[in-house]
């Protein structure tokens, strides 16, 4: 089934590009590891994802492709393809990739209803014999009539964060009916253990949790009219 490409540009919220053994590119442009992309289904309510995988050591790999839904939507993965063998799902089946190579030849279909919210995916490539040695990067799918931002919420503000779990570093997507306020952590017993304030109306922040004890927290939109957009974050 031909598949149409709509639309696709990456999030500003980049972070440096550290020396690993995989990493992904897209459009000729590279990802940076834990990076976001954002992409719009085309006419035909499907997507056709085409990222790019590098091998960055001099000796070959077998990898595998695995991705997973992070939240609540009718969009779906349909199926991971490497080179001509596609499997049905969210997980490829393993391919080669040589040293110091780049490989080009896959693909993950997306099925997208019209009336579906924003999907967030998380794409993983990894070495079979060393899950260590992995590249990670994050889809938003929107639909074909979607708004290239994150929708309103209640009090007009809009949070997602992820990874949730979280281990080390957690990126929140944030909108506001402003340009004030600060993004706020707390423990389950009101505690606040992270602050960060927000210059735009709209973005995305990161938030080192590494420190932090393993635990649910609490993180919402402060003002000075009260706590907004109040969600809860696994910190493991």
């Amino acid at each position: 089934m031909k598949k149409t490409l709509f639309f696709a540009l990456l999030v500003s919220c980049i972070s440096f590009a550290q020396a690993q053994t995989l990493s992904f590119s897209y459009n000729y442009q590279p990802v940076a590891e834990g990076d976001t992309v954002i992409l719009q289904a085309g006419a035909n309510n499907e997507f056709q994802f085409t990222p790019a995988i590098h091998n960055n050591e001099l000796f070959n790999l077998v990898c595998i492709i695995e991705c997973s839904k992070l939240n609540t939507t009718t969009s779906e993965i349909v199926s991971v393809c490497t080179g001509i063998l596609c499997k049905d799902g969210y997980v490829s089946a393993p391919f080669q990739l040589a040293g110091n190579t780049t490989y080009s030849d896959t693909h993950i279909d997306f099925d997208v209803p019209a009336d579906a919210a924003m999907g967030l995916f998380k794409i993983t490539v990894y070495d079979t014999n060393n899950h260590n040695s992995q590249a990670t990067m994050y889809v938003k799918m929107y639909n074909k009539n979607g708004n290239l931002g994150i929708a309103q919420s209640d009090n007009n503000v809009a949070l997602t964060a992820y990874p949730n779990p979280a281990t080390g570093e957690v990126t929140v997507d944030y909108s506001l009916s402003n340009d004030h306020g600060t993004l706020v952590l707390y423990t389950m017993t009101g505690k606040m253990v992270l602050e960060q304030s927000l210059n735009a109306s709209e973005g995305c922040v990161r938030l080192d949790v590494s420190t932090l004890p393993s635990g649910v927290y609490m993180y919402g939109i402060k003002n000075s009219n009260g706590l907004y957009g109040i969600k809860k974050l696994v910190v493991k």
